[in-house]
């Protein structure tokens, strides 16, 4: 008989998660693109802006891809792979053609624990990981406002 074990996962609202999901790429990509300007002699207040915008548009990127990989999708099942003898293996995949839906839901209930998303949640975790990346984006953007010449700010 095949185990089927249990998986955890962390759930959809997992702020820490969430937050982890936005903030390295906010922090990373801004500053890429300030370290890069600063080298070509750009001035402070392009850079800011360039950067401002790198970061809002970043934002969104990530929101939607947090939105779209948190909603529930078709799970692909490698029956095969389990070691089922050939003819129940095709069986089973057979069966889960005709009866697609009823098999996901049954995997992502019993098998891997994955319930359908609350939408409420859902779109709080859009917010908090774009909301990070925005925030991660000002840490290098920040000091171009403040400083006099370009190499200034990226030494801050």
């Amino acid at each position: 008989m095949i185990s089927m074990e249990q998986e955890k996962h962390p759930p959809t609202g997992d702020r820490i998660s969430d937050i982890m999901i936005g903030l390295p790429d906010g922090l990373t990509i801004p500053f890429v693109l300030s370290a890069g300007m600063s080298g070509l002699n750009v001035n402070n207040m392009t850079i800011a802006s360039v950067g401002l915008v790198v970061s809002v548009t970043g934002a969104i990127a990530m929101g939607l891809g947090r939105y779209f990989t948190g909603r529930p999708n078709d799970m692909p099942h490698r029956v095969h792979d389990l070691g089922l003898n050939p003819e129940t293996a095709d069986a089973i995949t057979q069966d889960h053609s005709r009866e697609k839906s009823k098999w996901d839901t049954f995997v992502e209930e019993f098998e891997l624990d994955i319930s359908k998303p609350d939408p409420a949640q859902l779109r709080k975790s859009v917010f908090l990981t774009s909301l990070a990346y925005v925030l991660g984006g000002l840490v290098p953007i920040l000091p171009f406002f403040f400083t006099g010449q370009n190499i200034q700010g990226l030494q801050w």
